[in-house]
């Protein structure tokens, strides 16, 4: 089936409901953002002691409408249930719509302050660390703080040795195949110049004049950004000069090829739903543009490693022990101190240290008071894992790639294949393709 086959007709299969799901979508990474100067302020003391836990603020929470949002969700749903023909449409919506009731649910346990109940739905949307995946990690970051090690590194790798160490290493492949891309030196001059080639880009996959790119001068935001919500692109105005262009390069392949490609295909085929996602979709979308990052600056293992420790080291699936937002800043600042490059100039390797790990904590226990341990928001799981089975899928066809362009499903989600071969939007080859990477797997 070639994708000249895929694009959408007059009236998508779903056009009666995609608009008024559209409307009661949100952007629960978004809505956890604090106040930047409220978070400088708390990280300042965070750092200035050695005990307690840094208060998180969630302003965009405040006056969110979540009764009403739910309650809009499940007349939708119970709409769809019982005047929605086609069996596929319907389970589509109804698993799509329930996902979004758990966030919506996880975002209002985050306004009452109640982690538990946070940590429930967080595991149900985005899942929990594995065992066999847990094992990689580790001996991938064993890997990186024995290549980093140093007289003044020394002390802080002995000490992840004994959490690192605790699982037992496991055979499967510990990352893609190795990408060996020539390193350049050419640096970013000035915003305009990175403007000018996200916008080029938008015009390149077909955005046209509906997105926009924007620069953000929020401090407390350090990552460029996809709005699929707003349908911008945001540029951390205050980091990219002095940027390497080829990490620059790198970001748009994951921002506009990764992500807005994927909303413009799905607006334009027989599904409408694949513009935003299908249910759990953000594992195989973060694989598609974790992989596009690194076909441009190379790469020798699974992205994300650290984000995948973070959230196991608090979980206690690293070493049985559950951890707080300090705890879990302590062990990650010594991994920092391990691995960072350190200089005669500049902050200091334990001030880069403490930043870094500052950063992956905040990002770590987003939606919770961090007071709580092993509580935390999984969805960063997405990069690795989704990295990891998007590479074991190319490994095993490399045809597969032409369905990554349909929109936002999971490719390796035997669920969503099985939908979209239903539907006659993919075809037998791609079902073929993941049967197969499972055996070999």
């Amino acid at each position: 089936m070639s994708f000249e086959n895929l694009s959408r007709k007059e009236n998508a299969l779903d056009e009666r409901w995609f608009d008024r799901f559209a409307e009661l979508s949100f952007e629960t990474y978004s809505l956890l953002d604090g106040d930047s100067e409220v978070r400088i302020a708390e990280k300042n003391k965070f750092l200035a002691q050695d005990f307690g836990n840094p208060t998180l603020d969630y302003p965009k929470l405040k006056g969110f409408d979540f009764i009403a949002r739910e309650v809009s969700l499940l007349n939708l749903k119970a709409e769809i249930i019982d005047n929605e023909d086609d069996i596929t449409i319907r389970e589509i919506y109804r698993t799509k719509i329930n996902e979004s009731l758990a966030e919506l649910r996880m975002l209002k346990s985050t306004i009452e302050g109640n982690d538990k109940k946070f940590n429930r739905y967080s595991t149900f949307v985005y899942g929990a660390p594995d065992e066999v995946n847990t094992s990689i990690m580790a001996s991938i970051l064993q890997e990186k703080v024995e290549r980093g090690k140093s007289p003044v590194k020394q002390e802080a790798a002995a000490n992840l040795s004994p959490i690192l160490e605790v699982l037992v290493p496991v055979v499967p492949e510990r990352g893609p195949p190795l990408l060996e891309i020539e390193d350049s030196k050419e640096r970013v001059a000035t915003v305009d110049e990175v403007v000018s080639a996200f916008t080029q880009a938008l015009q390149d996959v077909g955005a046209g004049d509906a997105w926009r790119v924007v620069v953000s001068n929020d401090i407390g935001i350090s990552n460029f950004r996809v709005s699929q919500k707003n349908k911008e692109v945001s540029i951390p105005g205050h980091k990219i000069v002095g940027m390497l262009s080829q990490t620059m390069r790198a970001f748009l392949q994951h921002e506009v090829f990764g992500h807005v490609a994927r909303r413009v295909a799905g607006e334009n085929s027989k599904l409408k739903l694949l513009a935003l996602g299908l249910d759990r979709y953000e594992k195989g979308e973060e694989g598609v543009a974790t992989r596009l990052e690194q076909l441009e600056k190379g790469a020798d293992t699974f992205s994300h490693p650290e984000r995948y420790f973070a959230i196991s080291l608090a979980r206690g699936e690293v070493d049985g022990i559950k951890r707080d937002f300090r705890q879990t800043f302590n062990v990650l600042k010594q991994y920092y101190v391990a691995v960072l490059l350190s200089s005669q100039t500049g902050p200091t390797l334990e001030d880069k240290a403490a930043d870094s790990a500052w950063r992956l904590c905040v990002r770590t226990f987003r939606g919770t008071t961090g007071s709580t341990p092993g509580t935390v928001y999984t969805k960063d799981l997405n990069y690795f894992v989704g990295n990891k089975e998007t590479w074991a899928l190319v490994k095993t066809d490399e045809k597969v790639v032409r369905y990554f362009s349909i929109g936002k499903f999971d490719a390796a989600n035997s669920r969503h294949v099985g939908w979209l071969m239903k539907l006659g939007i993919t075809d037998q080859s791609l079902k073929n393709i993941l049967e197969e990477s499972n055996d070999q797997s």
